[in-house]
């Protein structure tokens, strides 16, 4: 043990100076290409100068006015355009070259044309609101101000009566200048130097030894925090009675973890003075649950990773060939099909590259810890009381897929037969069958049983693991189940058994409220087969849209279909006449700005779109993968607006480009694409449409959650409106603080230089901030209810003597031999946790926070449903 433990320094000695030099190795990085305003320190030093420079430029200019006689030159041009994003352009053009040192004539030329450039770009999107908003989304994709440089000059060369302010050479070099004197004047960071170079006298900007000092102490501070957290081959430091900080890890090589993850002292403190043993046990027995590497698992990974082809879901290791150039005459067609596919491309190889890096450095820790026999994982809270383990983003029990297929339980146990029943539950499970009873879960599994075998024996000769929901978790099981072929249910083995809750959100809501509706949905009540709410929520939404757009048809007799609705609209308001009813309906559908429509032609273009894309959506087909993650967040505080970007992110973003790219590469033809895509452009507007949809399906299915979650967001906002902030005290007394404070912003948006939006320049009053308080109490409750229903499960399982714990959340895990007594451990904690309404202590909480003279307009609790929580005992299903 004591070699393990000075192996364990050593590790933890490698993550201080890996993750320094990761750090290090970026500011370099930034360094090469000219960047460095891009670094920790350069974001930091303009944050800290930019309101200042602003602030004496805007005196200077006063001055100037009311001087009499000449005024100066570059600030007359500097009035054209609003200036704090002037100035942030220049502290960018200063601080990119803050290591090397910069030409000033030629720094002032380059600071003065950007200026210019921003000028133009602030004066475009003045005079063209619609398109200009178009030009800020696209330069913001951008990289580089060229190409935002390019961009700006096509989209203005296309306004016909938009003119251009040129500046002459001489105009751009004094602007600059006048720039770059304030910032040193101001800031105190840059100094003039005076050279010689071939017998010329030349000029170069340079940092202080204020700025360098400045530097250098930020990245000693980055490098006292930048620790690339790792698994340990001991078992961690116990969270203690007494203290709050200084669990997990072992040496003085990394700075002592806070037991929850927030840098408040105060509320530290007094956490270690609380008597907290059910949460830190849980703590506790999450990180001291041995883990070792699988090593079937990493071979096999490390073979499919070399084989470049994204099998089951990999990164690619090398990236796609670059798309070929058009032809020398390629028609002006040709060239924005190319610009489209390399766009795409570009997208594409983005994406996989981050993939890359998560993947990769997994990889390489599995590689490197797969020699130990035990392996651990410290853990430590958020703010709502989840346990979270701190390597996560590298190799971690709560991580991708393939994270947790690298990961099997150090202790081995007899499976016996009631191990294996659970084993082949969860194989089928991994396989996506989880939506039949237990046993047709099992019979999936032996009808496939030669083929699992055959997976394990050469899994990269039979393939059905790689079409598995989880195929890494999955190639795992298989391996195992050759052991069971070969040694029957005395095998021993090491596999998490998952038990995951049936949309928990929803569970945890359903049961403080006894809703039975809400529980028979989220199989809280017995059934012979679990309830599939997403399902359920999808038929909702295709009875709906079928109710007003026609099915069996073309999109032609769709419009024709939804135009007829309109006209029942327009006569509604009085638009009767053919001709003004043809203009209304014309109008409805053009691209005029909604806030230029009247009442009607709002209502009209509302019904088209619902009619048109909804006979999309209905021919694109609606299933419960649809509706499943906006149902999953719903209880979370996701509404329209966040349906919607599910919907663009999960399904049509995706979409559309693998059927672009397949037409652009001649897999598929024109008409092909459009059967496949029968969307409006990109999906915005279907996006919209379905996020409607199931928003009103999801509130009709679920009626107590959805008070419940109105009834906490206003209090919520009676107690910000007091002026204070909420607090509350879960089940088992953890104290969540859930402080969100109004902030002064300060935001950069500039047209070609610098992304959209930054820095956001921020300072914090004292004033709650209302609208975010509202929106975050609904899912910050439920979570620290899952989280006290997490704690609770780990507690009693100890009683039962299981000792090995998979945990994320909602799902638990342990060996499948325990997986029986787990089970019964869920419902057990479930039960007690609800036995009373949670609901009434909180409303207690909150009302005491509330002012006195608001105290009346604290709204009564929904009313209690009818649900019997004992039936939970005997729900197969609640978490499976």
């Amino acid at each position: 043990m004591e070699d393990l433990v000075l192996v364990q320094e050593q590790l933890e000695k490698g993550m201080r100076e890996y993750g320094v030099h990761r750090y290090l190795k970026a500011i370099e990085r930034r360094k090469q290409h000219g960047e460095e305003a891009d670094t920790s320190y350069g974001k930091t030093l303009i944050k800290r100068s930019l309101l200042i420079c602003e602030e004496a430029l805007k005196e200077e200019m006063e001055r100037d006015s009311s001087a009499v006689g000449r005024h100066n030159k570059a600030l007359k041009y500097l009035r054209k355009g609003e200036l704090r994003p002037l100035i942030f352009i220049a502290m960018r053009f200063l601080f990119n070259g803050i290591s090397a040192g910069r030409q000033l004539q030629t720094l002032c030329r380059q600071i003065g044309q950007a200026v210019m450039d921003e000028v133009n770009g602030q004066a475009y999107r003045e005079q063209f609101k619609e398109t200009g908003k178009k030009l800020q989304a696209q330069a913001a994709k951008r990289i580089g101000y060229t190409y935002r440089r390019e961009l700006f000059r096509t989209f203005q060369n296309s306004a016909e009566d938009f003119k251009t302010d040129r500046w002459d050479t001489d105009t751009q070099v004094v602007v600059g200048a006048k720039m770059i004197s304030i910032i040193i004047e101001k800031t105190g960071l840059f100094y003039i130097q005076n050279t010689r170079e071939r017998h010329k006298s030349c000029k170069y900007l340079l940092p202080t030894k204020a700025c360098l000092d400045a530097i250098e102490n930020h990245v000693e501070m980055m490098s006292e925090i930048c620790v690339s957290y790792q698994p340990m081959v001991v078992p961690p430091n116990r969270w203690e009675e007494g203290s709050a900080k200084g669990g997990g890890y072992i040496s003085p090589w990394i700075k002592p973890l806070h037991m929850v993850k927030t840098r408040n002292e105060a509320y530290l403190s007094d956490l270690a003075h609380m008597e907290l043993k059910e949460i830190r046990a849980a703590l506790n027995a999450a990180q001291e649950t041995p883990w070792k590497i699988n090593l079937g698992v990493l071979e096999i990974m490390e073979k499919a990773y070399g084989l470049n082809n994204g099998m089951a879901e990999l990164p690619l290791r090398i990236d796609e060939d670059p798309i070929p150039r058009p032809r020398e005459n390629a028609t002006e067609e040709e060239v924005d099909e190319y610009r489209q596919d390399r766009r795409n491309q570009f997208q594409r190889i983005r994406a996989n590259k981050g993939r890359r890096i998560q993947f990769v450095g997994t990889l390489t820790c599995a590689q490197r810890y797969r020699e130990f026999e035990n392996i651990y994982f410290p853990y430590q809270l958020d703010f709502r009381g989840r346990l979270y383990s701190v390597t996560n983003g590298s190799l971690s029990p709560q991580g991708a897929d393939f994270s947790k297929g690298l990961l099997h339980f150090a202790e081995a146990k007899p499976l016996g037969e009631r191990g294996l029943y659970w084993l082949k539950v969860h194989m089928a499970n991994l396989m996506g069958v989880d939506k039949v009873s237990f046993d047709e879960r099992v019979a999936y599994v032996n009808e496939n049983w030669g083929e699992f075998i055959r997976c394990g024996q050469d899994p990269l000769a039979n393939l059905l693991w790689t079409e598995a929901d989880k195929p890494w978790q999955a190639l795992a099981v298989c391996f195992e189940l050759v052991g069971v072929d070969r040694e029957g249910v005395g095998f021993a083995s090491r596999i998490p058994v998952a038990l995951d809750g049936s949309c928990s959100g929803l569970q945890n809501l359903g049961a403080c409220l006894r809703c039975e509706d809400t529980g028979r949905e989220v199989n809280l009540l017995p059934a012979d087969k679990p309830a599939d709410i997403y399902q359920k929520v999808a038929d909702r939404v295709i009875a709906s849209i079928a109710s007003v757009s026609p099915t069996k048809c073309d999109k032609e007799a769709a419009i024709e279909a939804a135009k007829e609705l309109m006209k029942l609209i327009a006569a509604d308001h009085g638009i009767t006449t053919p001709k003004r009813m043809n203009n209304a309906i014309e109008k409805a559908i053009s691209d005029c700005p909604r806030d230029k429509l009247s009442e009607a032609s709002k209502e009209m273009r509302s019904i088209y779109y619902r009619v048109v894309e909804g006979w999309a959506w209905l021919k694109f087909g609606i299933t419960r993968k649809t509706t499943k993650r906006a149902v999953m967040t719903f209880p979370y505080g996701s509404k329209k607006f966040g349906f919607k970007e599910q919907l663009m992110e999960d399904i049509l973003i995706p979409t559309y480009r693998e059927l672009s790219t397949k037409l652009q590469q001649g897999e598929i033809t024109q008409q092909e694409y459009e059967e496949q895509w029968p969307f409006t452009g990109r999906g915005h507007l279907a996006a919209n449409v379905l996020a409607d949809e199931i928003y009103s399906a999801v509130t009709a299915t679920v009626v107590k959650a959805a008070e419940a979650m109105d009834w906490m967001q206003q209090t919520a906002r009676l107690v910000t409106k007091s002026g204070r902030t909420i607090s509350w005290t879960t089940p088992l007394g953890f104290p969540v603080q859930q402080r969100y404070f109004e902030m002064k912003e300060r935001r950069i948006r500039t047209t070609l230089c610098g992304e959209t939006y930054w820095p956001r320049l921020a300072e914090a009053t004292d004033k709650p901030d209302t609208r975010a308080s509202a929106n975050a109490i609904s899912p910050n409750v439920v979570h620290s209810l899952d989280a006290s229903h997490l704690m609770m499960v780990v507690g009693l399982s100890a009683q039962e003597g299981i000792n090995s714990f998979a945990l994320i959340h909602d799902s638990f895990g342990t060996h499948a031999a325990d997986t029986d007594k787990l089970f019964g451990v869920i419902r057990r904690a479930f039960v007690e946790l609800y036995r009373e309404n949670y609901l009434v202590r909180l409303k207690e909480q909150l009302t005491a926070q509330v002012a006195p003279k608001y105290r009346e307009d604290v709204p009564e609790l929904p009313e209690e449903g009818s649900l019997d929580l004992e039936a939970i005992h005997k729900s197969a299903y609640a978490f499976a």
